[in-house]
């Protein structure tokens, strides 16, 4: 069996990871000219909302239920909708 902090230092790292590696790429297509920066933004921070709320249920039980993962992407969509200017 692991450590819990193990497991959240891993958890983080990873997570932080993968959020660094999606804001690079999106820098790179900003540059091309493919995407706006506003997107990006909005990307980053649905993402990083999704994060929170899925992390943040997963340290409250133990366990993601189906309705804690539902939540989180409901919450991350609710972000990118929420943070359109149109």
């Amino acid at each position: 069996m692991s450590n819990i902090y193990t497991t959240i230092f891993i958890s983080l790292f990873l997570g932080i990871l993968c959020l660094l590696g999606l804001a690079y790429i999106g820098c790179i297509l900003v540059k091309k000219e493919v995407m706006t920066a506003d997107t990006l933004k909005r990307g980053i921070a649905a993402i990083a909302v999704f994060g929170a709320i899925f992390f943040g249920a997963y340290f409250d039980s133990g366990y993601v239920t189906d309705l804690q993962y539902l939540a989180a992407v409901i919450g991350g969509g609710c972000c990118w909708i929420g943070s359109n200017k149109r």
